[in-house]
């Protein structure tokens, strides 16, 4: 925990200049041929007050849109970075709809401030945006840019579209007239946000705020989403944003981030983060066969794919992709928790083995890896197949706002929706969307948490790469998960519960190779104890999900409670949102697997679900008095009234023998 939710073992204070000198592995060429080597990428700054090597949790939002970005600007939202990162410390910040003077409206302020956050505007279409929007430009009057500047769902038509191409060029009426420069002006913006990102970082010995250099890379063919944030280490980045224009695809994307920064000199360090698989049709995580051919340029790929992209956002405004039942390929249980929060509602064509194509506006079939746990299967099978697997995935959790409001999650009646005019209203916020599906069917939106020594930079990018975080859908539960073989008896009931799991197992995000006995598993979980405007839920139970291949190579999941859920959840009016008491406020299990076999590759996952309160749309519905017409949103056989908030560990995998890729 944090200094803002008290403290795991005793803060360590150094008074001294500090640089972080931990490895990460980098690589460069030597003699024709990319030798990996360690490398320590050094931070100057003052050391953290609160420094804990058992570590601290931290929460933040690595998704976050602003002014800045085609979509966010043309549904007439005006808060530009600098706001964003002020209002991700608790500031407040003014939503649309706008005034006369093109102000907003609407002030909103974090309950609770962040820890970390980073801004992603989509780096495709920068400049365009801002040549349409500037009336001194020489593509004001452009057809397209006066199109666009109606501002609403049609305007965002106008510039994205390019977006769904096969071959995507910029709009040669703007970008190609005469005294244009779209480069020019795409650069002068990634400098502007990037001297934001600087401003906002502290690098005093509070540690109060740690600010991430990053971007969204924006591909959308065939209206599938394809999208990834790009975050980098530190300050060091590419010089300019690595766009859907130069790199059609996701293997075009690697690679020139790793010639342009992991293998540039200089300590530049990245990851991509894929979201939104579950608006994918199968197209996001396209297995390793489906992008190159040749079993020795498979794994290769498969191991520049498992270093690139070590995380998924797995849960977001735009739905959760943990998982879904009833598609095609696994084994196991129908899982009632994997209804939560789902975008599309429903029987839907299921992809099997193939891709679709229209899921960004609601269409065409969903695939068993448009879903986390899924793909985390399709993983292992990766592996068995090429020795590598690249999907080897934390879980993680955002908002992807695009009101410059980081973090803002609270289900609430106060709840201003995350797309500007899209959604500024209640009528809006309870219907189902425009352009794209929203409205009632989008939520408020997770956060990612992070387990690191100390608020920085480099303490929390190692964490983000070794996995030991966790995705939470907006509640801040405070979740630890060990595993090992040996792990000591009763820890639940040790004060040093965690230091000894610690020293004896491996974190989330952890692998355990060539074991000869029973993995156990220990799991402890605090209740978000809220504000007092915004109190927390107490938990209702731990559970965790398993999945393994078997000896045929089948794919197969379980759930096993492990502590607390014993009962039904505790009754929610959800008429008036107040709970009939049930719950507790600290969780802890310690679970050997009992179906355990030897030969098989597995995984292990946390999930941590809190009694029942309700949904943020619920309470808008209550406000609508009994003798008018509600909308449909508000029955209750559409869309759920109650919900059960929740985190997801990152797994825990355990391989057979061997390294672990």
């Amino acid at each position: 925990m944090n200094r803002r939710t008290a403290g795991w073992g005793t803060a360590i204070a150094l008074l001294i200049p500090f640089a972080c000198d931990t490895p990460s592995p980098e690589t460069h060429s030597a003699g024709g041929e990319e030798t990996p080597v360690e490398k320590a990428f050094e931070e100057t700054r003052e050391a953290c007050e609160d420094r804990n090597p058992l570590r601290n949790v931290y929460f933040g939002d690595l998704h976050v849109h602003t002014r800045l970005s085609f979509d966010a600007w043309a549904y007439d939202v005006r808060v530009g970075p600098v706001e964003a990162y002020r209002f991700a410390k608790g500031e407040s910040v003014f939503l649309p709809p706008l005034d006369a003077e093109g102000n907003g409206t609407r002030e909103v302020r974090l309950a609770r401030p962040l820890d970390f956050a980073a801004i992603t505007d989509h780096a495709e279409l920068l400049a365009e945006t801002q040549l349409c929007a500037d009336p001194e430009s020489a593509a004001y009057d452009v057809e397209r840019c006066q199109n666009y500047n109606q501002g609403g769902g049609e305007a965002v038509d106008a510039l994205a579209l390019v977006l769904g191409s096969e071959d995507p060029v910029r709009w040669p009426e703007i970008c190609d007239r005469e005294g244009v420069d779209c480069s020019g002006v795409a650069d002068q913006l990634w400098t502007e946000l990037k001297l934001a990102t600087e401003q906002a970082y502290d690098r005093s010995s509070a540690c109060t705020f740690t600010a991430f250099h990053g971007y969204e890379y924006t591909s959308a063919r065939s209206i599938s989403n394809q999208h990834r944030n790009v975050l980098f280490r530190g300050q060091e980045t590419v010089n300019r944003p690595i766009t859907f224009f130069e790199a059609p695809d996701p293997l075009s994307l690697w690679r020139q981030l790793e010639q342009e920064c992991l293998l540039r000199p200089g300590g530049c360090d990245v990851i991509t983060i894929p979201h939104n698989a579950n608006w994918s049709n199968g197209n996001l995580f396209r297995p390793t066969r489906d992008l190159i051919e040749g079993k020795e340029e498979q794994a290769d790929l498969a191991t520049l794919r498992a270093r690139i992209e070590p995380l998924v956002e797995m849960f977001q405004h735009k739905g959760d992709a943990e998982c879904r039942n009833g598609l095609e390929g696994i084994n196991g249980e129908e899982d009632p928790h994997c209804t939560f929060e789902k975008m599309r509602i429903g029987p839907v064509e299921d992809c099997g083995e193939g891709t679709g194509a229209a899921a960004m506006i609601g269409l065409g079939c969903l695939s068993r890896r448009d879903f986390a746990r899924s793909t985390l299967l399709e993983g292992l099978r990766e592996e068995a197949e090429l020795g590598v697997n690249p999907w080897r995935l934390g879980l993680i959790g955002g908002t992807d706002t695009h009101n410059g409001t980081p973090g803002l999650t609270e289900e609430s009646l106060q709840f201003p929706g995350h797309l500007g005019i899209d959604d500024d209203s209640p009528e809006e916020r309870l219907g189902y969307g425009t352009l794209i599906p929203g409205g009632a069917l989008a939520n408020p939106g997770g956060l990612v948490a992070v387990w690191a020594e100390e608020n920085s930079r480099n303490s929390l990018f190692d964490s983000l790469q070794r996995k030991e975080v966790y995705a939470t859908s907006g509640t801040r539960i405070v979740l630890r998960f060990f595993g090992g073989p040996d792990l000591p008896a009763n820890l639940c009931d040790q004060q040093d519960g965690v230091q000894q799991a610690d020293a004896s197992g491996v974190p989330m995000g952890g692998s355990l190779t060539g074991i000869d006995s029973s993995p156990s598993f220990f799991v402890t979980a605090l209740a978000d104890v809220g504000t007092e405007d915004y109190p927390g839920t107490p938990l209702h139970g731990v559970q965790i999900v398993k999945g393994w291949l078997d000896p045929e190579g089948n794919m197969n999941q379980k759930v096993f409670d492990v502590a607390g859920g014993s009962s039904e959840a505790s009754p929610l009016n959800t008429d008036t949102c107040l709970r009939d008491g049930g719950g507790a406020t600290s969780l802890c299990g310690q679970w050997t697997d009992p179906e355990w076999n030897p030969s098989q590759s597995a995984f292990y996952y946390a999930r941590v679900l809190e009694e029942p309160s309700c949904r943020y749309h619920t309470y808008l519905c209550n406000q609508i008095p009994a003798t008018e017409e509600r909308p449909p949103s508000c029955s209750g056989e559409i869309l759920p009234l109650s919900i059960q908030e929740r985190a997801w560990s990152s797994p825990i995998w355990v391989s057979p023998g061997g390294d672990a890729p």
